[in-house]
């Protein structure tokens, strides 16, 4: 069912008028993603350095804790 179902956005994707214009955009779009996701990647495996950074003498734990 996905297969067919992305079989079926592809032949739609390829039979654009302004596939050059979708290409551009997917681009962008695809590098947007990736900068989001490993900015998310790096807040969290640096999360207990910056909380310990403004929170001076505070348990981390509850800190983080608390924002969420």
């Amino acid at each position: 069912m996905l297969r067919t179902f992305l079989n079926h956005q592809f032949i739609s994707f390829s039979r654009s008028r302004n596939l050059a214009g979708n290409i551009f955009a997917q681009i962008v779009i695809g590098f947007i993603a990736l900068y989001i996701l490993v900015m998310a990647f790096l807040a969290g495996f640096y999360m207990e350095k910056i909380i310990s950074e403004i929170f001076v003498g505070r348990n981390t734990i509850e800190i983080f804790i608390g924002f969420i």
